[in-house]
Parts: structure tokens; C-alpha cells; sequence
């Protein structure tokens, strides 16, 4: 279980999340989650988000055996923890209970709006998708979830670019591979799937005051990093 210093965990909310992890046998047991906005407001969030470490247990047997690590990054490691953790098994028992409070803390290194955080988080989403699709892989379980990530990354790679960031030859090979999964293609492959990708996507982001407009489209993107001739 982790827990941040600022966060609370409810009563009985180890003894629960024990309980049921044991009772099902399952190798991860995840309650819902309180988000504390800090000013009377807040909101509840799901049992079955993959985002959040928080409010989950975890089988240290199930962990070790499937040597499930943090990969070496800044942010989003909780990301791919939990991607490789959850979507490599079966076994996770929700439980439809608020067990913990996160509060939200604009300072942090993922939530401020600072460029200096924003440039390690852009290109970080990036790499730990890549970290997790890869275990998932070697594994033979490959999800969904992981193409609509690998689709995600365009607006962390905009992001990146309008924030002056130089991606590295590694990261842009990380891309091509999350591009090249078969279920990603699969996505690609659907013209209505492409469609609702598309109507989902801006051309720019807002983060805090500022506004960052994209320099490629989506699909400019998609054809620097799918066009077998730009590699060469």
C-alpha cells in the first residue's frame, strides 16, 4: 500500500482492503478514492482508475513473482506501476467503498503548472507507457488500455515541443513502438475509433493561465512516427 504524507487513509481501510484482497484471493484489492480539492469541493474517483496508487493493496507474492518494479522516472511512475500490476491479471477485487483521501496539491511535481515540472512530465507520460506496454508484452497481456494510451502521447509530445524540449532519438523510438502494437493498429485500422480519437483531441492544451498550441496535427504526427521512410 502507499500512502502520501499529506493523504489520509479512513478507518479500518487496511483491515478492509486485507479482508477482501485474502477473502478473493486476489493478487490487487482497490477501494474508491475521495479527491480533496482543499476548498470545501472534491470529487470521488472510481475504484478501477489505473492512474492512482492510492487506495489499492497489493499481493507482495503477486509483485515479486512478476518482478513488477518502478521504472527509473520523476512522475508517472505510479502510471506504469500500476498498468503492469493491474492489467497483468485477472485477480483484482474492487471494492465500492471510499478507503482513501487524496488531496489535491497544486505544488506537487505532476500537478504544477511551473515549465519546470511541466518539461519532466510531458516526455515522462511517454516512457513509462513504453515501460509498462513492454512488461505487458513479454507477458501476453497486451490491453486496450495501453492504445488509447499510446494515442495519448501525441499530446504529451505537443506539449514537449511548444515547451522548447528536444525528444531524444530513445524517446521517439518509444513511440514507434507504442504505435506499432498490434492493438493500437487495430485502433488506427477502425475508421469510427480514429473518428472519436480525433473529436477528443484539441490543438492545444491549457495549463494554468497559459495556453500551449500544438505544432503538428494528430495526423501529422501519426505519419512522422508510422511512415516506415521517416526512420530511415
Amino acid at each position: 500500500m502507499f500512502l502520501d504524507s499529506d493523504d489520509m487513509l479512513f478507518p479500518h481501510t487496511v483491515e478492509r482492503l486485507t479482508k477482501e484482497i485474502n477473502r478473493s484471493m486476489s493478487d490487487v484489492a482497490a477501494s474508491k478514492i475521495w479527491n480533496d480539492y482543499g476548498n470545501g469541493g472534491g470529487r470521488e474517483l472510481s475504484a478501477d482508475n489505473k492512474t492512482f496508487l492510492h487506495g489499492k493493496i497489493f499481493r507482495v507474492s503477486y509483485l515479486k513473482s512478476n518482478n513488477i518494479t518502478f521504472p527509473p522516472l520523476r512522475t508517472n511512475e505510479d502510471l506504469s506501476f500500476n498498468l503492469m500490476a493491474i492489467e497483468n491479471t485477472q485477480k483484482v477485487q474492487l471494492v465500492q467503498e471510499v478507503l482513501y483521501l487524496f488531496r489535491y496539491e497544486k505544488s506537487s511535481i505532476t500537478r504544477s503548472t511551473t515549465e519546470k515540472n511541466l518539461y519532466v512530465h510531458s516526455f515522462d507520460y511517454i516512457t513509462a507507457n513504453y515501460y509498462a506496454a513492454k512488461f505487458l508484452e513479454v507477458h501476453n497481456h497486451m490491453t486496450y488500455q495501453i492504445a488509447a494510451n499510446a494515442l495519448a502521447t501525441y499530446n504529451y509530445y505537443q506539449l514537449g515541443l511548444n515547451l522548447g524540449l528536444n525528444p531524444s532519438e530513445e524517446l521517439k523510438e518509444q513511440i514507434r513502438y507504442l504505435l506499432k502494437l498490434p492493438l493500437t493498429q487495430e485502433v488506427l485500422n477502425e475508421p469510427q475509433k480514429i473518428v472519436q480519437t480525433l473529436q477528443s483531441i484539441k490543438n492545444f492544451t491549457v495549463i494554468g493561465n497559459n495556453i500551449y498550441y500544438y505544432k503538428q496535427t494528430f495526423y501529422d504526427w501519426l505519419k512522422e512516427f508510422t511512415d516506415e521512410s521517416s526512420n530511415n
